[in-house]
């Protein structure tokens, strides 16, 4: 199914997190050596700190309480937000101790995370919200992101 417009900036973030771990498993694929991590958990942090954590925020506050009212999507939007401190407690070990195996558990993660929401989740929503209430999420997403921090 086409992605409605209101749901599209949302999509956009889940592509550069998708592209992300792109990035970082052809890194540590093509350089095993210890800097390859180091510059892998380097480019996660960051995204993470001015992206994803933002976004996880977003849904948190906007998109799964829309979601709830739907009986059929409660299940779901529960295991999303289990999934969500699942991601940020790899981010926190990762920042106390980075390495490979955190690093590469963090992307698959965040990956199955993230084709979850885009397959499951929007589908899902696009079905069960009126094209107002989709059109409403994405006037609260652009608005949140120039509002400053």
């Amino acid at each position: 199914m086409r992605r409605h417009t209101g749901l599209i900036p949302l999509s956009h973030e889940h592509q550069h997190a998708l592209a992300l771990c792109v990035m970082t498993d052809r890194a540590l694929a093509a350089n095993g050596a210890e800097d390859a991590v180091r510059d892998a958990t380097t480019n996660i942090l960051q995204a993470f700190d001015s992206e994803i954590l933002d976004h996880f925020r977003f849904e948190e506050q906007v998109l799964f309480p829309m979601l709830t009212e739907f009986d059929a999507l409660a299940a779901l939007v529960s295991e999303l937000k289990a999934e969500h401190v699942r991601i940020i407690g790899l981010v926190a070990e990762l920042r106390r101790q980075a390495g490979r195996a955190c690093v590469t558990e963090l992307c698959s993660s965040l990956r199955d995370h993230v084709r979850k929401e885009e397959s499951v989740l929007f589908e899902q929503a696009q079905a069960l919200l009126s094209a107002e209430q989709l059109n409403g999420v994405g006037d609260r997403r652009a608005a949140m992101l120039v509002e400053p921090r």
